[in-house]
Parts: structure tokens; sequence; C-alpha cells
């Protein structure tokens, strides 16, 4: 056995701190360090020793990881980028239906109001409040297509917006602009599922 591989089976074989922080750009999800305790000039988050292992024993690097903001799990999550990339590969080419009947509050509902002649899109207020309590930074943009009804491969329109932007404002607005939106056709809204709950609702009066 070589010096090599015996120092990399020592190093493997040590022990990681129960507790462990990991400090990370909050704007770009990019880790500044790995330590038994954070830094308060950082952001930072408790992960389980074991995902770091690998960090720690030198067989990946910082740069293969990444901090992501899990809007199910309402937390910071250390993910890896070859694990991210997979998912969401998965998800933009997964379209979701965003259902029309839906009790209770939602995370997300994109109001057709045909009197106002407008696509409102709002984020509840629950969510809203408790992200930007956070301080959660999110650049991503998120995309609607406005279908014939039921069926995705005929697009009237598409809506785009950053989900920074509409967790920081009231609503986000999209003025009618197309024949069918004045005639207040029957459409579909498809969306890669970004969120956990959606909610289409059209107003009629």
């Amino acid at each position: 056995m070589s010096e090599a591989s015996t120092f990399l089976d020592m190093i493997q074989s040590l022990q990681v701190p129960t507790k462990t922080f990991v400090e990370f750009d909050t704007d770009t999800g990019e880790l500044i360090r790995v330590g038994k305790k954070g830094n308060d000039d950082n952001s930072y988050i408790e992960v389980d020793a074991n995902s770091i292992t690998e960090i720690m024993s030198g067989t990946k690097t910082m740069n293969e990881y990444k901090v992501v903001f899990d809007i199910g799990l309402k937390e910071y999550t250390l993910r890896e980028r070859g694990d991210l990339e997979t998912e969401n590969d998965h998800v933009y080419n997964t379209l979701y239906e965003v259902p029309m009947f839906v009790d209770g509050d939602c995370d997300l509902t994109i109001f057709q109001d045909n009197i106002k002649q407008s696509w409102t899109i709002k984020v509840s207020k629950s969510l809203r409040e408790f992200l930007n309590s956070e301080a959660v930074n999110i650049n991503s943009n998120i995309f609607f297509s406005i279908t014939a009804k039921y069926d995705p491969n005929i697009l009237l329109r598409s809506l785009r917006l950053s989900v920074n932007d509409l967790i920081k404002t009231d609503e986000f607005n999209f003025p009618f602009e197309s024949k069918f939106e004045f005639k207040n056709n029957v459409v579909s809204v498809y969306t890669a599922k970004y969120f956990e709950t959606y909610k289409h609702e059209v107003i009629n009066e």
C-alpha cells in the first residue's frame, strides 16, 4: 500500500465533529468555510456531519456543493451540485398544471382577473413574511405557460418573473395583451413546480 493511500485512509477514518457548520454566501450559495462553529460575519447552517465527510477527507471540494433554500422545508440545505442539476432538469422538463379548485391558502396563487384584465400572481402572506424575515435570496426565475384548456402543447402566452421580486412585493401584475384574454377564454396554467402548493383562480365579478 502506498504512503498516499495510507494517508488518505487515515484522513477518512478521522471522526468528524458531531456539530458541524457550513458558512456560505447568501447571494450565490457558494461555500465559504466548514468548521466546528459558525462565524457571525457570514451566514451559516448546521449540517449532519456525515454530509461533509467527503469535503473533510479531501475526496471532494467545497466547489462541488452549494447551499440552497428549500421552499418545501422552509430552510437552507447543503446539496451536491450534481444532484441539484439532475433535479432541476427533471423539474423544468416536467410541467405541472396549476389546479383551479383548492381549499385554503396556497403558497402561490395566479389570478386570471377578467374584470381588471390582468394576470395577478401572489405569494401567500405567511410564506412571504417568513422568507423576508429570514432574508432569503433566491436567484431564480419562474415561468407560467398559459395554454389551451388541458393542452400544454398549445401555448397562448408565457409569464416570467423573479422569485426575489415576487417575495418582496404584495403582488405581480401582467396586463392582458391577446384576444383570447379579452374574450375571457377558458385556459389552463402550467409551470415547473417550484413552490409546494398552487392555485389558479378566475375572477369574473
